[in-house]
């Protein structure tokens, strides 16, 4: 397993993270998860050196969190690194640049929330704690900045990070400026590829990490979507791949399974596991993982490395703009 830094600090995160957004067994998310099962395959992911957690208070309404603290607890707290997220107060609301921090993360919120962060992962401090949504407006204002200091000087909280909404590849460069956050979380995968371009050079310049979700473009890119497929009830997939979607999906995954064929890559997930680890900027990738035959996988895929040069070219081709999280949930 390779490590790299968390942004300009000392702290070495696995290459391979573990995504825990599959925990959250609640209608409107991903359901069908049980504590066994993923308690089991977190366990086994951090004895083989997968050392960086990626998860939010809002996965199960806490209930992640409690799990993932459980596992780690019993594991050794110092050696892994644990990565939560801030909710917006009130419900789930997208900013713009219209938007008041205020409305979204209000001072009293953000402690509030931290303290439950740490109560539910029986911990002293996390890590590193993310605001789940951000607009890049919100930089001027200087009462997150003087809450997020605070924080961190209490030993709380010991870095910074923001997470982007599906599109949102340009909405961090006035945070960034601050000084004050190490990552920006943001959707990479073989589809949505814009970041390649438009962010990455920047990022890297700054040593500000990129984490990145939803390599496997939920579930898109793992080669299991069939025509006419029925999800589980309350699974959020079903908004996701709606209407012309899934078949349209299909379609574009069996082009890439014919380009990664004449590359000797035989496995779908392979391709998009590869293609994440491809880009220095891309500090960690974290698919979500609750199945312990998905960890054994996921950690044989990275070990083989980036993919060819001349392979990351001709799947710029295959860059698809569209945002599936749009009428997701009706």
């Amino acid at each position: 397993m390779d490590y790299l830094n968390l942004g300009n600090t000392d702290v070495k995160i696995s290459r391979l993270g573990f995504g825990t957004w599959q925990f959250a067994n609640f209608s409107g998310s991903w359901v069908g998860s049980s504590k066994e099962e993923s308690q089991k395959t977190l366990a086994i992911a951090l004895e083989s050196g997968l050392n960086f957690i990626d998860t939010a208070q809002v996965y199960g309404d806490g209930l992640a969190e409690k799990w993932i603290g459980e596992v780690v607890n019993d594991f050794g707290r110092e050696k892994v690194v644990i990565a939560s997220k801030i909710f917006t107060i009130g419900g789930w609301k997208e900013p713009n640049i219209n938007s008041k921090i205020k409305d979204f993360y209000p001072e009293e919120w953000i402690y509030k929330t931290v303290d439950e962060t740490l109560k539910n992962l029986n911990s002293d401090y996390v890590d590193l704690m993310q605001f789940h949504v951000w607009n890049d407006s919100f930089a001027v204002n200087d009462n997150w900045k003087k809450v997020t200091r605070k924080l961190r000087e209490s030993g709380k909280v010991r870095n910074w990070g923001i997470s982007l909404l599906g599109q949102d590849f340009e909405d961090f460069r006035s945070t960034v400026e601050t000084g004050l956050i190490q990552s920006v979380q943001m959707v990479f995968n073989l589809f949505h590829q814009v970041p390649i371009q438009e962010t990455y050079g920047y990022l890297k310049e700054k040593s500000v990490s990129v984490l990145a979700r939803v390599p496997l473009d939920e579930g898109g890119l793992t080669g299991s979507l069939v025509a006419d497929m029925v999800f589980e009830d309350g699974d959020f997939r079903a908004g996701y791949f709606q209407g012309d979607r899934l078949n349209e999906t299909i379609s574009k995954v069996e082009l890439l399974k014919i380009l990664a064929a004449k590359y000797g890559i035989y496995d779908i997930v392979e391709l998009a596991l590869r293609f994440a680890i491809s880009f220095d900027a891309v500090t960690s990738v974290i698919p979500g993982m609750r199945k312990l035959k998905n960890l054994e996988s996921n950690l044989a895929i990275i070990e083989k490395g980036p993919l060819p040069a001349e392979l990351i070219l001709e799947l710029q081709n295959h860059s698809w703009k569209r945002d599936f999280y749009q009428g997701a949930w009706g």
